[in-house]
């Protein structure tokens, strides 16, 4: 079926959700910015780029974090991030820094060094967070970033996502 129909839209810098009932196309419009869904028809850019012509450019510069969990059972988060980071194209010893520096912003203590599959569910929020950010791309997509977060994490969460665009631009 089609899930998406005659959409126009431009995003302008600065903070904007996507509202929606479930089933309306958020998470599938998500999918087509970032290449991983097939467009029958029409055209579209993120930051410029042309989708699907440039994709491995296109995630250089997007911060993805996926509403579900994306880790791998056995290592730590610190060793999820510094993958995420490898992965991102930084060198083995500066993608560990970076991997640390992000956890302490994402207010990650000693749980950093524990297998990813014994956090809670909020630990895994800030991580997958971690991970959308920690190649510090230009533009971040989020999908359901406060899920599953209790109050006062909701409020450190959109706290951060705030800083990121005041301090740094994104």
């Amino acid at each position: 079926f089609r899930a998406l129909s005659d959409i126009t839209l431009s995003i302008q810098p600065g903070v904007t959700g996507l509202l929606g009932p479930n089933g309306a196309g958020k998470s599938t419009l998500i999918r087509v910015l970032l290449g991983l869904a097939h467009v029958t028809c029409g055209t579209g850019h993120v930051l410029g780029i042309p989708i699907g012509d440039q994709l491995p450019r296109v995630r250089s510069l997007v911060g993805f974090m996926p509403e579900d969990d994306c880790y791998l059972h056995g290592i730590s988060g610190v060793e999820t991030l510094q993958l995420a980071a490898r992965l991102s194209g930084l060198p083995s010893l500066e993608a560990l820094r970076r991997g640390h520096e992000i956890l302490d912003f994402c207010g990650s203590g000693q749980e950093r060094y524990r297998p990813v599959e014994t956090y809670s569910t909020g630990m895994r929020q800030k991580l997958r967070f971690a991970m959308a950010i920690v190649h510090d791309p230009q533009l971040l997509i989020l999908d359901e970033p406060t899920t599953g977060l209790d109050p006062e994490e909701r409020e450190a969460m959109l706290n951060r996502v705030r800083i990121l665009r005041r301090d740094f631009g994104k």
